[in-house]
């Protein structure tokens, strides 16, 4: 049985346990499929180039100012054994180096340049590989309903399904004696289904 820092690993070698195992996906407009970013780590679209399945990989700097190690590992183990339907599953998470360039372009309109220019090697990185969520956040696809139909409001079905698996996974979450802190819109992802 193969362990990283107390975790079991074997979910991730039939995923992937290094960035050489995923592959980038780019649209036509970007270089790299973003999903989302943070003050220290963000969030990419990849592919295992061994099972070909999608995987969002969230991946934080390690060195950043506002990195805590200890809150990293607590929520990690958490997360990890956390199994539910409404819940964004982690199959686990695994250290490299994200190249220079790719980190700085990804960041160059978010960070201050010379924050940015004083980054001379690879950044060091926690990947973490979680489940896909196609439709992306709930408040992204407010958003996009929105702009297409700005006289028209979302079904009250939508509403009355999300908020129950919204309602669903808090319960489980309150069984597990976990309080979440940041439940928002950007924060509830959605799958193809809008589960």
């Amino acid at each position: 049985m193969n362990n990283f820092n107390g975790f079991n690993i074997n979910t991730l070698e039939e995923i992937g346990d290094k960035l050489a195992d995923f592959e980038e996906i780019s649209d036509n407009e970007n270089r790299y499929t973003i999903l989302g970013r943070g003050n220290f780590g963000y969030a990419e679209k990849m592919r295992s180039i061994i099972n070909h399945k999608i995987y969002a990989i969230k991946k934080i700097n390690k060195n950043s100012s506002e990195f805590n190690q200890k809150n990293f590992k607590r929520e990690t183990e958490i997360t990890m054994n956390l199994n539910h339907e409404n819940l964004i599953k982690l199959y686990g998470y695994f250290e490299d180096k994200e190249n220079i360039f790719k980190y700085k372009e990804i960041y160059k309109d978010k960070k201050e340049k010379e924050n940015l220019d004083n980054i001379t090697q690879d950044v060091e990185i926690y990947c973490l590989v979680l489940e896909y969520a196609e439709r992306g956040s709930l408040e992204n696809h407010y958003k996009d309903f929105r702009e297409k139909y700005p006289q028209k409001h979302i079904s009250q079905n939508f509403i009355i399904i999300i908020f129950k698996q919204l309602l669903n996974g808090l319960k489980y979450l309150e069984m597990k004696s976990i309080i979440h802190r940041d439940i928002k819109p950007d924060n509830i992802l959605l799958d193809s289904k809008n589960n």
